[in-house]
């Protein structure tokens, strides 16, 4: 386990923890009060440090992968899959040679921009491409 994610458990243990002997065991901590609000507050400040900490190697750990998941499509665009019945067609097909589906990319009536050929709607303004004979 990451020891940031143990440090996080451990200050929201304490942060709970002062917080309910706070609300529920006044008369008994009586004095200490202060000292247990206190340690609330600073427990609650560290844990939104490492909150914040840990989010941001998270979003770096995501970058990573994105780069691998990159590469891995720039490896698909090979083929062109067949959205109907999934056959692997040449890159340049304009039908599906197994069940002869269309495999023209599409150019958006409103914003005339061209979208891959398995689109339902257009990526740059969600008009629905009335053009094709089926959808996903």
């Amino acid at each position: 386990m990451n020891i940031k994610k143990i440090v996080i458990a451990l200050l929201l243990i304490v942060l709970v923890v002062s917080d309910l002997l706070i609300m529920f065991a006044q008369k008994y901590i009586g004095e200490y009060t202060s000292l247990f609000a206190m340690i609330s507050i600073f427990s609650g400040l560290a844990l939104i440090i490492m909150i914040i900490i840990n989010r941001k190697r998270s979003v770096v750990s995501t970058k990573e992968v994105k780069k691998e998941y990159d590469v891995l499509s720039e490896e698909k665009k090979e083929v062109k899959i067949c959205y109907i019945c999934k056959y692997k067609n040449k890159i340049k097909a304009s039908y599906c040679v197994k069940c002869g589906s269309d495999l023209k990319d599409i150019v958006c009536p409103i914003c005339n921009t061209v979208n891959p050929f398995d689109q339902k709607y257009c990526v740059n303004c969600d008009t629905i491409l009335q053009n094709k004979k089926r959808h996903i």
